[in-house]
């Protein structure tokens, strides 16, 4: 078991002390899986990738081109499952890519002819499986019930880290930091997932339920007044942005952001950047270095270091398909929603770690992660994906995409030492769930 606990700072002349929040929590028919919460930089982070081609090109090793067609192929997939679940429940058995390879997996039973036509004539290739995806349910029900009978484990202490900086005055963007205001004393940080706006038309923003301090305390202490959110500060919280409107915690891991009337316009977009915003201060192609901590060299990157990780993805050819190339870094403009599909490419932006990719190794998934501070309470959630990357502490609430689309909102991750590694998990809120749960709700694509 690990700890999964948010991360606070206190003023205090100046300084910031750090203070856990969090109880543990663990996975179901997976790895335990702690909260990635507001966190405030360690003295030495990983570098942040701020671009996402060169993010495809570390972790997927592939190129944009191919990770955007095969994102495209994924979707393609994803909409034939829902037809072949009601069309062929007695031999579907689900779809997962390999690669470039797009699989229906089907197994014995009356409708298998109709269904290897379907699929074939769809452009995907036929897997013959023991068992359909009915009889699977089933098995894994037996098992959850199992699971859910055992006694819970040990846990033990992380440590904790600092935030990236954010960019006051700047449109705010998928991937970068607010700060939560806990108390008068108390702050914190977490990552915006994407903007969106509401049934009535008002401009919002999606993020994390466990973001919001109301869903990390016992009911009865519960404030009346909503948690107020504020641009990132190096020392404490920067201007106020307004305030977590809805939240939810389990069996969602959700929060809906408002703003105030001064600041809603720096919502008004749709895109997605990763790692830091691009600071005040010299010219775009003047060397420049957005590290952690204020813009400091507390991050252990230097200007030149950060300069040439930026510059590393420039050579993205144009695709033409929500691809906007800065002097800064590669954003993605968001122009869709997707549907996790177990094999598909996804990319992940957090405010700490900036872009990094893999996978969807589960989709429909059941954990059970850390709820009530000091306390062994744990909160259900259901229906996550899990993506073979990492996220630390201070990504939480931020954008999963897969190409072009929104597939959904980073809740935690098995990352340790606040570092990524290889074998890293994260799980994900699929961000249809949350668009179905809020009739009209729905996320900007311009």
């Amino acid at each position: 078991m690990s700890i999964a606990h948010l991360i606070l700072g206190e003023a205090n002349m100046g300084r910031a002390t750090v203070v856990s929040l969090c109880a543990c929590c663990a996975a179901m028919f997976t790895a335990v899986m702690p909260i990635s919460g507001a966190a405030p930089v360690d003295s030495n982070p990983d570098p942040v990738t701020t671009d996402l081609a060169a993010a495809v090109r570390r972790d997927l090793h592939i190129e944009m081109a191919e990770y955007l067609a095969r994102a495209a192929t994924s979707q393609r997939l994803a909409d034939f499952e829902k037809l072949a679940r009601v069309a062929y429940p007695m031999v579907f058995a689900g779809v997962r890519m390999d690669g470039a390879r797009a699989l229906v997996s089907l197994g014995d039973g009356t409708g298998l002819d109709a269904a290897t036509e379907a699929a074939r004539k769809a452009g995907f290739e036929v897997v013959r499986v023991g068992s359909s995806t009915a009889s699977l349910r089933q098995r894994r029900a037996e098992v959850r019930r199992w699971i859910d009978a055992q006694p819970p484990g040990p846990s033990t202490d992380d440590s904790e880290i600092p935030v990236t900086v954010a960019a006051p005055g700047e449109p705010f963007k998928g991937g970068q930091p607010y700060g939560i205001g806990f108390d008068a004393t108390h702050y914190g940080n977490c990552s915006l997932g994407f903007n969106a706006t509401d049934a009535d038309g008002h401009d919002v923003a999606i993020s994390a339920g466990h973001c919001d301090p109301n869903n990390l305390v016992d009911p009865a202490s519960k404030t009346t007044e909503p948690h107020r959110i504020y641009d990132y500060a190096a020392d404490g919280l920067g201007d106020e942005l307004g305030y977590f409107g809805k939240t939810e915690f389990g069996p969602h891991d959700y929060s809906i952001l408002r703003f105030n009337p001064d600041q809603v316009a720096r919502f008004r977009n749709n895109l997605v950047v990763g790692g830091p915003s691009e600071q005040p201060g010299p010219a775009p192609d003047a060397p420049t270095s957005p590290t952690p901590g204020g813009g400091s060299s507390s991050s252990g990157s230097s200007s030149s270091t950060k300069t040439e990780q930026l510059a590393s993805g420039s050579s993205l050819p144009a695709q033409g398909i929500g691809v906007e190339m800065t002097a800064a870094a590669a954003t993605i403009a968001i122009d869709g929603v997707a549907s996790p599909v177990t094999g598909m490419p996804a990319c992940k932006s957090g405010a700490i770690t900036g872009y990094t990719c893999g996978t969807v190794d589960m989709v429909g998934q059941t954990f059970e992660e850390g709820g009530l501070p000091g306390t062994d309470r744990k909160v259900r959630v259901e229906g996550f994906f899990t993506v073979t990357t990492c996220s630390v502490q201070g990504d939480s609430g931020g954008s999963v995409l897969s190409g072009t689309k929104a597939l959904g909102l980073v809740s935690g991750g098995t990352s340790k030492n606040h570092r990524c590694a290889v074998g890293d998990i994260l799980t994900s809120q699929p961000i249809d769930a949350v668009l179905s749960a809020n009739p009209g709700l729905r996320l900007r694509t311009s």
